[in-house]
């Protein structure tokens, strides 16, 4: 396993991802990035990738990340131009981050910039340390009332650990140890990051051994760890399952592993899946997808392929082809399907 940063490099890194100069951008306080980075755990903080400048940002899907003047992130917006889109990668079009103390508080909004639920919880506030680095975090319902989120988790803790790792745990509202989730029933987490702060590993431990996960939805090989790549542009190349011997495993939905390709913009062109033995996916799955995007950054088409890259029908849904209609402001319109002979569903 690799070890991630120092601690005191750590904390630098944590920092840089909110006080970067804006040379791209028009506005002070104000940056645009078409995605946001990859990221296994809440303890990381919201950081983009591929930035644009503000004249691009009137036209292009985007996430607007503002800072007030001591660069503290107060606002995560997916937008285009100045309007609200839905699908962010967060599950909220817009997030609004105060801070009071060693509180550090987001609440969500939905498109139409009205307060919103985000899988399951209405406001999420973390603990942070002297150093500002997140230990705690906790989910509240509308009313305030501590609550669990979709997978049960009513609050995280974390540590980071004599090894350099960051040590993860949850708990429901019983105040019990629970899962990941559960198609991941994982309890502790430790994760290792490199030297840019990009997260390169996440291990299942008990006490401080690193284990095999052999319950339900682990698979009969045992799930330990998973390995994530990138390319120098800081985009996901390949994520893989893997049990404690670094044999490939599958996880609940019979994958084992991935591998993305992109264009220039960090847009996913291609997704190739493959099993715990390295074959393409088969079965009720499909082992490559392929995306088509519009100039704004939309994806506009999703294509299901064989590994020899020719269209086929999906095993349970018959669909090969999926289009997608925007109306001028970026809003989704409409969905079409269509078999692999382009026979509308």
């Amino acid at each position: 396993m690799r070890k991630i940063v120092s601690i005191s490099a750590l904390v630098l890194a944590l920092g840089m991802f909110s006080c970067q100069s804006g040379d791209k951008s028009a506005d002070a306080g104000i940056r645009y990035y078409r995605h946001l980075r990859f990221s296994e755990t809440p303890f990381d903080l919201y950081t983009g990738n591929h930035e644009l400048s503000a004249r691009e940002a009137k036209t292009v899907n985007h996430y607007r990340f503002r800072y007030d003047d001591q660069s503290m992130l107060t606002a995560l917006e997916f937008m285009r131009g100045g309007e609200l889109l839905k699908g962010s990668s967060t599950g909220a079009s817009r997030i609004l981050i105060t801070y009071e103390g060693n509180k550090e508080t987001h609440h969500f909004f939905d498109h139409n910039g009205e307060p919103a639920q985000r899988a399951g919880v209405f406001t999420a506030i973390y603990e942070l340390d002297d150093n500002g680095i997140r230990k705690g975090l906790k989910f509240y319902d509308k009313e305030g009332n501590l609550t669990e989120n979709r997978n049960g988790i009513a609050w995280f803790e974390w540590q980071i650990m004599p090894t350099e790792q960051v040590r993860e745990n949850r708990y429901n509202l019983e105040g019990e140890e629970t899962v990941l989730n559960e198609f991941c029933p994982f309890y502790e987490l430790r994760f290792d990051y490199n030297d840019e702060g990009w997260v390169t590993d996440m291990a299942n431990y008990q006490g401080d051994t690193m284990y095999n996960c052999t319950v339900e939805n682990c698979g009969d090989i045992g799930v330990s760890y998973f390995s994530f790549k990138y390319n120098d542009a800081g985009d996901l190349t390949s994520f893989e399952v893997r049990s404690l011997t670094g044999q490939l495993s599958n996880l609940y939905w019979g994958w084992a592993r991935f591998e993305n390709k992109y264009d220039e913009n960090g847009n996913v062109l291609e997704r190739a899946m493959f099993d715990q033995d390295d074959e393409p996916l088969a079965g009720m799955s499909v082992p490559v997808t392929q995306m088509v995007y519009n100039e704004q950054g939309s994806v506009v088409e999703r294509k299901n392929m064989d590994i020899g890259r020719n269209p086929i029908n999906h095993p349970q849904s018959g669909i090969s082809v999926v289009r997608y209609v925007y109306d001028e402001s970026g809003h989704p319109t409409d969905t079409l399907r269509f078999n692999s002979d382009m026979a509308a569903l």
